[in-house]
């Protein structure tokens, strides 16, 4: 971010009007330092939006002026891949201009040899066609509109709906379901019946008016490392991340590392250089283990750490911000971290961070021995694979012990309601296939995400909202680190013992640092110790449950503790949105005010109304995860949906 955007008129000899793009640049312009670069060829132009002059590496036209290329984010090649015709004093590459050297050399194949984060377009003059490429991880998405032989693209669905007033009139109502049930459009859809998004390792060729399609990479869920041991395998990681952080800040003297204390962030830490500066999220008014840890590990290193405050209201101006970064694709506005702490960074000389947020995924396992057949958003039950049936559970009073979506079908319309049956039919199917090849559920948990990482509730929301003010190198995008992760057995990765002996091997000191509560290394749940201290619980609550006294006595200390206690942040750092809604009672105007404005034809407002009652007059709210995604579809269809006003468009987040 901020992107690039273009248009393509169906006729050769149409002239494509440039106010047009600089309509399309303004809901991407986050500063008024913001620069629109454009190129016009006539019947196709196109534009890229960049931070400011240091930032000017997004566009590149070739030497005859008939090929321009436009990329959005960063390419990462090797020291010995680049000429140095494409780097400027120091060692910045000209990224755009090495892509364009390596597109006239292997012609629309080049994007094999690329590794990082990207979206890039290239206008060939010579035989009238445009190629649009996204990365392996679709990190950064490109959606697209075409009408009879008109085509426009975008790395923002904001920037389509200013393009044209008759583009997003109608709702994708499929994606509607997927976007309140999973928290995010899990298809190549949009929230707009005529706006698409390309796949990831996408390549799309248009010419003469049609569009083809194609996948230049696909990840082997079957894939198989050569190692030997899960030691050997740490080692092989340090050296991937060490050879993947040279690339990202060789560059780069503003560095800032997002850290948590855990061990994921302190072994990118343990690797960065000595200029970093540590960058941590704090809650006011609630003190959290993850400050502590996280300033022990800064003073540890020797670097400085800035401390980022959250207020109890914070949840509401990420809400509010997530109309502007999740692009009506994503439901869950909680992992829109950062907003208003962009100008601080700033002026803190912070320009570029990196972030280690996905390694609990991928690299360090589950903390569990045997995972049921069920985990997370993968394997639903059976019985939605019936649409009858997922239907009968939606409406009955079982519904607090099924699965959450049939939850959250509970304030669609009907016609939604059938558009979420087929949505999770289609997600079994799926899901069920990538676990017929990637053996055990653990292995699957490791390697499915990488079909489509933008599918990754917290990584992408996190990585955009960095995005829209600064650089952002996250190194889970690297092609290396990805095909060793998907190639380490899950047992490996376990309790991540993998990363914490990379961790010790790199700085002991770093790795020494205990957890206060546990008295273990922080960051790290032994299988073994965690199925201990959850036996312990399961036979006290047994105990508890035989006497009536110690009933009451817990009653009454859980009602104390209750008033005490309701906070939005828990003692991790992370939010509790059911507390929220108890909390803070601006939350629950937000809320109410979202209810309110949805469109009565896609939901069942009223029901909506009385499950929040209901939620509110209970000891504890149980419900947040269902009102989240309808406060985030509520907000952006009030200023971007079909029937919205968009000729006033607001350019700056902060």
């Amino acid at each position: 971010m901020p992107g690039i955007l273009g248009y393509k008129g169906g006729c050769p000899r149409s002239v494509i009007d440039t106010a047009v793009l600089k309509r399309m640049a303004l809901p991407i312009c986050y500063s008024p330092n913001d620069r629109l670069s454009i190129v016009d060829y006539g019947s196709f132009a196109g534009a890229a939006v960049d931070y400011d002059k240091e930032f000017s590496l997004k566009s590149a036209v070739s030497q005859n002026s008939d090929v321009c290329l436009l990329i959005d984010g960063e390419v990462f090649p090797d020291a010995g891949e680049v000429p140095e015709s494409f780097r400027k004093p120091v060692t910045t590459i000209q990224r755009a201009e090495y892509c364009l050297h390596l597109y006239m050399k292997h012609g629309p194949m080049f994007v094999r040899c690329l590794n990082g984060s990207f979206a890039i377009a290239v206008y060939d003059s010579r035989d009238q066609t445009l190629h649009l490429y996204t990365d392996r991880f679709l990190s950064r998405p490109l959606f697209f509109w075409q009408k009879n032989n008109d085509f426009a693209f975008a790395s923002s669905v904001r920037s389509l709906l200013c393009c044209r007033d008759d583009i997003g009139r109608e709702y994708d109502h499929m994606a509607i379901a997927e976007f309140i049930g999973f928290d995010k459009v899990i298809s190549e859809r949009t929230l707009f019946a005529d706006i698409r998004r390309l796949p990831p390792a996408a390549h799309a060729r248009l010419r003469n008016g049609k569009l083809a399609v194609e996948r230049y990479f696909n990840f082997d869920p079957c894939a198989v490392t050569d190692l030997s041991s899960w030691r050997e395998a740490a080692h092989k990681l340090t050296d991937i991340l060490r050879r993947s952080l040279e690339k990202r800040v060789a560059d780069d003297s503003g560095l800032g590392v997002f850290l948590s204390g855990g061990i994921d962030s302190r072994l990118i830490l343990a690797l960065s250089p000595d200029s970093v500066t540590g960058l941590t999220l704090t809650n006011e008014g609630m003190a959290n283990k993850e400050r502590k840890l996280t300033l022990k590990a800064a003073s540890t290193r020797g670097i400085a750490c800035i401390e980022l405050p959250r207020t109890s209201d914070y949840p509401l101006l990420q809400a509010r911000a997530s109309v502007d970064i999740n692009e009506g694709v994503f439901g869950s506005f909680l992992a829109c971290r950062g907003v208003t702490f962009f100008n601080r960074l700033v002026e803190a000389g912070i320009h570029v961070t990196i972030t280690g947020l996905y390694f609990n995924q991928v690299l360090k396992g589950m903390f569990i021995e045997d995972l049921p057949p069920i985990w997370g958003m993968a394997l639903l039950p059976e019985c939605v694979r019936n649409r009858a049936i997922s239907r009968v559970l939606s409406e009955s009073t079982l519904i607090q012990e099924t699965y959450p979506l049939n939850l959250k079908s509970l304030g669609l319309s009907d016609k939604l309601k059938d558009a979420l049956a087929v949505a999770k039919e289609h997600q079994i199917r799926r899901l069920s296939q990538w676990f017929s090849n990637g053996g055990t559920i653990g292995d699957l948990a490791d390697r499915f995400p990488f079909e489509n990482l933008l599918s990754v509730s917290d990584l992408a929301p996190t990585t955009r909202t960095n995005r829209t003010r600064l650089v952002d190198h996250s190194i889970i995008y690297d092609n290396e680190l990805a095909e060793f992760a998907i190639s380490i057995p899950h047992k490996w990765k376990r309790g991540g013992r993998l990363v914490m002996y990379a961790l010790r091997k790199v700085s002991p000191e770093l790795a020494k640092i205990e957890d206060p509560h546990t008295g273990l290394p922080a960051g790290v749940c032994p299988p073994l110790h965690s199925r201990t201290i959850q036996g312990v619980k399961d036979i006290s609550q047994d105990l508890l449950k035989r006497s009536s006294l110690c009933c009451k006595v817990r009653n009454y200390l859980r009602s104390r503790k209750r008033e005490r206690n309701v906070h939005p942040f828990n003692q991790g750092a992370y939010h509790d949105i059911n507390a929220l809604l108890k909390f803070s009672p601006k939350y629950q105007e937000l809320v109410r005010s979202s209810i309110e404005r949805l469109p009565a034809e896609l939901f069942d407002i009223e029901r909506i109304k009385l499950l929040l009652k209901q939620d509110l007059s209970a000891g504890k709210p149980r419900f947040g995860a269902l009102f989240t995604p309808l406060v985030a579809f509520s907000l952006f269809d009030t200023d971007w949906g079909p029937n919205s006003d968009r000729s006033k468009v607001n350019c700056y987040l902060d």
